[in-house]
């Protein structure tokens, strides 16, 4: 498992950078406010979740260990995979996110896109 990496960023795209370390080309999809703060050329630091399935594998990256963890948490809910966890991410911030898990407020994530209101409340 790859559980973090350093490296330079040599390329931004929609949702994802490609983080250069020791000569290795990693594409890492992260969340939007990440990506928003990121500049070509500058060294990152992230915290990694390797995803794998049959017909695909993927990184995602996070710049501190709670959004990790949150992310690993959103997974574990039904439905919810690593795009969709993605996304939340992108459009709520963690403080935000935890306040409406603790609140029960599913309007808030319903207003993320590929979120629905019976995924909500889950």
């Amino acid at each position: 498992m790859i559980g973090s990496l350093r490296g330079e960023v040599t390329e931004k795209g929609e949702g994802f950078i490609l983080l250069e370390v020791g000569g290795v080309g990693y594409i890492v999809n992260i969340p939007t406010p990440i990506l928003d703060q990121v500049e070509v050329g500058r060294q990152l630091y992230v915290r990694t979740y390797l995803y794998i399935r049959e017909t695909a594998m993927a990184l995602y990256g996070f710049t501190d260990a709670e959004s990790l963890e949150i992310f690993e948490a959103l997974l574990k809910v039904q439905g919810i995979g690593p795009r969709v966890a993605l996304a939340i991410q992108s459009h709520l911030s963690n403080e935000t996110l935890k306040q409406a898990v603790a609140t029960g407020e599913a309007g808030i994530l319903a207003r993320v896109p590929g979120i629905g209101p019976k995924k909500a409340k889950q």
